[in-house]
C-alpha cells in the first residue's frame, strides 16, 4: 500500500473511531435512560398494586383483588400481575394461577428474601421482562407485619425495539460519516502527502550519496546549530580498498561496462563492511575508505578484508567461466587516533576522519598487491593470536622518518563462507531425490552462488539430496536444481536447512549472480 493510501486510511480510521466512540457513548446513555424510565414506571405500578393489595389482604377480598390485577393486565406492556399472601401463596393473579399455589421457579425463590423493592431483568415463558417485587406490610402497634407480596412484570419488547431503532440509527450515522470522512480524507491525503512524497523521494535518493557515518551524525544531532565545522579525537580502524589496474581497464572498456562491473565489486565490498559493523566513509573512484569503531574494531575490519578477498576470488572464478571481466583489489588496514568530525565549508560539509593513521592506511593499500591485505603493526598487535599473517619487509612510506613494520594478513578466525549471500524471503518448494513428485513448501532465507538457507517445517538429515525450485521471477531458472543438505538447526517450530547446490548449470549461476551481486536502484516510494 502506498503512502497516500496509508495516510488516508489512518485519517478514516481516526475519524471512524471518534464517531464510533461518541456514537457508542450516546447510544449507551440513551439505552440507560430508557431503562431508567421503564424502571420508574415499574416502581409506580408495583406501589399502586401493593397499596390495593394491602386493603384486599386485610379484608380477604379476593374478588376485588382479582379485578384489580385483571385491570392492570389490560395495559399492553404488563406481562403479569400477582398478589401473594404472607405464606407466599397466590392470592390473586392474572394470567390466572390457582389460588393457594406456590411459585417455585428459579426467578420466584428470591421473592421472600427481599425486604424492599426488587427490580430484576428475567425471562418469563421465554420472554424478557422487568420483574418488580414489593413487600406488602401493615403497621400494628409500631411493628411492620408482612401481609404478602405484590409482583408484576413489564414486557421489554418496546424497550428492545427502541434500542434496536437507536442501534440502527447509530450504525447508519456512523456509515454516513465514514463515507464523508473517506471523501475528506482522500482530499486531505492528496493535499498533505503530495509535498511529503516529494520530500521522501528526495530523502531516499540523497541518502545514497551520503555516507553512513554522516547519516548517523545527522540523526544524532537534531539541532542544526550543532552541525558545525570541527571534530573530536577518536580511536578508529581505517580500511582502504582499491581496484588494481583500474586505469588500464577504463582505457580498454566502454564506460557503461566499467560502471556496471565497478558497481558490482563496490557493492560486494560495501555489503561485507556493513555486515561487519563498519561504515563506508566515501568512494573515491574505484577506491573505498571505511571506518570501524568500538569494541573489536580491528577484528571486524580484518574479517571484512578477508571476506572481501574471498568473495571477490569466488566471484572472479564464476565471471571467468562466463567470459566476463574480473578485477582484483588490494587492501590496507591501520588504526590510530584521528580527528572525527565535520570537514569542509560553511555551506557544504562532510563527516569524516583525518589524521596520520588515515594517510598511513592509504599508503598500506597502495602497497598491497592484487588480492592481498597489508596491516600495520598496531592492527597486528590488536589481533593477537586470532590471525595468521606473514611479516613483510619494513615499508618505506612518504612522510615517515622510519620504515613501517607491516604484515600480510592471510586468515582470521570466524571469517564467513566462500560466497557472498543475499538475505531474502522467497517462497520455494523442494522434493526429495527419491520422491521427485512430492513437493513440499519452504522459504529461501538467503542465497548465494554456492547454496542457500532454506526454512522448512520438517527437518532434513545431513547428506539428503533434493531438488529446489524458487518462485521468484528473477530466479526463474532455479527450477528443480539439485542440492544437498550440509547441516540443519531448529529455530522455534521451524528448521533452517543449509543447502549446497550440486553442479548448477552455468545459466542458473549467472542468474543467481545477477540477483545477488547486481546493484539495485532501490525501491522508489509510490505516490
Amino acid at each position: 500500500m502506498n503512502l497516500r493510501y496509508k495516510f488516508t486510511a489512518a485519517l478514516v480510521a481516526v475519524l471512524c473511531l471518534e464517531i464510533a466512540s461518541f456514537g457508542l457513548a450516546a447510544f449507551l446513555k440513551q439505552k440507560s435512560a430508557l431503562r431508567q424510565q421503564l424502571e420508574s414506571r415499574a416502581e409506580v405500578l408495583i406501589r399502586h398494586l401493593a397499596g390495593t393489595g394491602k386493603t384486599c389482604l386485610l379484608t380477604q377480598n379476593e374478588l376485588a383483588m382479582q379485578a384489580v390485577v385483571r385491570d392492570l393486565r389490560s395495559v399492553p406492556e404488563i406481562a403479569y400481575a400477582i398478589i401473594l399472601d404472607n405464606r407466599g401463596k397466590v392470592f390473586a393473579s392474572d394470567p390466572m394461577i390457582e389460588k393457594g399455589e406456590s411459585l417455585n421457579g428459579p426467578a420466584d425463590n428470591a421473592i421472600g428474601l427481599e425486604g424492599s423493592l426488587l427490580l430484576r431483568y428475567i425471562s418469563q415463558a421465554g420472554r424478557p421482562v422487568l420483574d418488580a417485587t414489593l413487600p406488602i406490610t401493615f403497621n400494628a402497634g409500631g411493628k411492620n407485619l408482612r401481609l404478602g407480596t405484590a409482583r408484576l412484570g413489564l414486557s421489554l419488547k418496546d424497550l428492545q425495539e427502541a434500542i434496536e431503532r437507536q442501534r440502527s440509527d447509530y450504525v447508519n450515522l456512523t456509515a454516513g460519516f465514514a463515507l464523508l470522512g473517506l471523501a475528506l480524507a482522500l482530499l486531505l491525503g492528496n493535499m498533505l502527502t503530495a509535498r511529503l512524497m516529494n520530500l521522501l523521494k528526495e530523502k531516499v535518493r540523497m541518502e545514497k550519496y551520503v555516507s553512513l557515518s554522516t547519516m548517523q551524525l545527522i540523526r544524532r544531532i537534531s539541532d542544526s546549530a550543532k552541525l558545525k565545522l570541527g571534530g573530536e579525537r577518536r580511536y578508529v580502524v581505517i580500511l582502504f580498498s582499491d581496484i588494481r589496474g583500474f586505469t588500464e581497464i577504463t582505457e580498454s572498456s566502454d564506460p557503461e561496462e566499467v560502471v556496471g562491473f565497478l558497481n558490482i565489486y563496490l557493492n560486494l565490498q560495501t555489503e561485507v563492511i556493513s555486515h561487519r559493523g563498519g561504515a563506508v566513509d566515501k568512494f573515491v573512484g574505484d577506491e573505498i575508505m571505511a571506518i570501524f569503531t568500538g569494541v573489536d574494531a580491528e577484528l571486524n575490519a580484518a574479517r571484512a578484508a578477508v571476506e572481501i578477498q574471498s568473495f571477490i576470488a569466488a566471484l572472479n572464478a564464476f565471471r571467468r567461466k562466463s567470459g566476463k571481466r574480473q578485477v582484483l583489489v588490494g587492501i590496507g588496514i591501520n588504526a590510530g587516533e584521528v580527528i572525527m568530525g565535520n570537514i569542509g565549508a560553511r555551506t557544504q560539509m562532510d563527516f569524516t576522519v583525518i589524521g596520520d593513521p588515515v594517510n598511513t592506511a592509504a599508503r598500506l593499500c597502495g602497497a598491497a598487491t592484487p588480492g592481498k591485505i597489508i596491516i600495520s603493526q598496531t592492527v597486528y598487535s590488536a589481533l593477537a593470536g586470532a590471525c595468521v599473517a606473514d611479516r613483510l619487509p619494513p615499508l618505506a612510506v612518504k612522510g615517515k622518518a622510519r620504515p613501517l613494520d607491516v604484515y600480510q594478513l592471510l586468515t582470521i578466525e570466524h571469517s564467513a563462507r566462500e560466497y557472498l549471500r543475499r538475505e531474502v524471503a522467497i517462497a520455494a518448494s523442494y522434493a526429495l531425490a527419491e520422491t521427485p513428485g512430492a513437493l513440499r513448501p519452504a522459504v529461501i532465507r538467503d542465497i548465494g552462488l554456492g547454496g542457500c538457507y532454506l526454512e522448512t517445517s520438517q527437518p532434513l538429515v545431513v547428506g539428503t539430496h533434493l531438488q529446489l525450485t524458487a518462485t521468484e521471477k528473477a530466479l526463474d531458472r532455479l527450477q528443480r536444481l539439485p542440492a544437498s543438505v550440509r547441516y540443519f538447526k531448529k529455530e522455534g517450530k521451524k528448521y533452517l536447512i543449509g543447502l549446497a547446490f550440486t553442479d548448477p548449470p552455468l545459466e542458473t549461476c549467472e542468474q543467481v549472480a545477477e540477483y545477488v551481486y547486481t546493484v539495485e536502484a532501490g525501491n522508489e516510494i509510490v505516490s
